[in-house]
Order: C-alpha cells, then structure tokens, then sequence
C-alpha cells in the first residue's frame, strides 16, 4: 500500500484513499459524487475510453454502432471489431466527430457474417467525452419471405459502450412464456474476455427458491465471447 497509515477497511492492501470498494472509482470521487465508497453497486461511473460494446448477427439481425459526441473537444475515435474467438475483423477505423457531430457505423455490412457475434472496441482520445450503442433489429418477414415494410421490426434493442467490469456481477433471467405456445424462453449468459490473456469466468444459476442449480468455470479467450445457456435449460 502506498500509504501504510491510510485506513483499509476491507483488508485488500489498496487503502480507502485509493478505490475501497474496487469499482474503479476512487473514494475520493464517491466522496464529491455523494455515493458510497464501500458499495460497488453505488458509483456513478463516467465512460472512459477504451469503451467497449457487441454484435450478434444471428436470427438475421442488423446491426448498427452510434456513436455520438458530447463535449466541446473533438472525439478521434478508432473503431476494431472482432470475432467471437478474439480475431480481428478488417482493419480499424478512424472517425473525427465535433461536438454533437454522430457516425452510425454499419457492423452487420462490416463483418459480412450471418449468425455470428463478437465485440466491437472503441478507442478516443481523453479529452473528449462519447456516447454510444450497439442498435440490434431484425425486420419482420411475411409468409412470402419479403419484409412486411420498411418500419415493421420484430424487436429493436440496444447495447450502450460499456467499460470493463471486474468482480461480481448479477443478473436476472425468466424462462417463462406467457406469450406463445414454445416452453420455455431461451435466455443466454455472454462472457466476454477483455484482457489480452485468458480468464477464467465461474457461472453460478439459482433457481427461483435460491437453490444452486449451476456452477462451471469456463476459460475465455482473449477479447473473445463464450455464450451459455442462461437457466432455460431447467425449465
């Protein structure tokens, strides 16, 4: 610890001064934020570069990449996308935006690929402040196999850029369908190594009464994506 004497409430070497709770943010901006530096859940985290975000292009999904400019500073803005195995796709590319200026990046032309995903990096410069999305839709298809129009989507979602997370995280999933006549929903697990060695991802699925009805690690490829089943497979 780089001050011995600083308080350490949770014993991991680092010192409160410096980030107590491990959520990337040092307590002494939780302190001007007004959040609270011993809950990781409780930080509200600026979006640095690089920001990342992912693609998947099965069931005939397109996908788009906005990204929209924020501040006052130019944004140079490098863009790579890989695979799902962490290979590159292409060459990168750069975008120069000015304040309010937006690119909408077409991904699904980009990777030329039907049923397939992967991620998409995002690189700027520090002084410049971004905001983007990974826009996923998927056209409605009439009996004759033409699109029911140009406006007639099957489902629309979004992916916001995201920086890396580390630790625990949660997430909810319901298999239910109230909807159609299928069993159940499929829901999916996305792992996505960001580091440039591999790592090892432990998933734990609890059905609704808390009882522990999955536990695997599963070893990630660098900037590659495994996708697991997500609880559908216990009904």
């Amino acid at each position: 610890m780089a001050n011995a004497n600083q308080l350490d409430t949770d014993g991991h070497g680092q010192g409160n001064v410096c980030d107590d709770d491990d959520d990337g943010v040092e307590d002494s901006k939780e302190a001007i934020d007004g959040t609270n530096p011993l809950d990781a859940g409780s930080a509200l985290l600026t979006l640095v570069s690089p920001a990342f975000s992912s693609y998947d292009t099965t069931l005939n999904q397109k996908n788009f990449l906005e990204l929209l400019s924020i501040e006052s500073s130019t944004a140079k803005v490098k863009v790579t996308v890989y695979s799902k195995t962490g290979a590159r796709i292409g060459s990168a590319r750069s975008y120069s935006l000015s304040r309010g200026q937006r690119a909408n990046i077409d991904i699904s032309t980009w990777i030329n690929k039907l049923n397939t995903y992967g991620l998409i990096k995002v690189e700027y410069n520090s002084s410049a402040a971004l905001f983007g999305r990974t826009v996923l839709s998927r056209q409605d298809v009439g009996e004759d196999g033409i699109p029911a129009g140009e406006q007639s989507y099957g489902f629309v979602y979004a992916k916001e850029l995201r920086n890396p997370r580390k630790g625990i995280a949660y997430a909810l999933a319901d298999s239910k369908n109230s909807d159609r006549g299928a069993p159940v929903v499929t829901n999916l697990i996305e792992l996505i190594n960001l580091e440039s060695v591999k790592k090892t991802f432990t998933v734990k699925i609890y059905d609704k009464a808390g009882a522990l009805k999955y536990n695997k690690a599963s070893v990630v490829n660098p900037l590659s994506e495994l996708n697991l089943a997500g609880g559908n497979q216990f009904g």
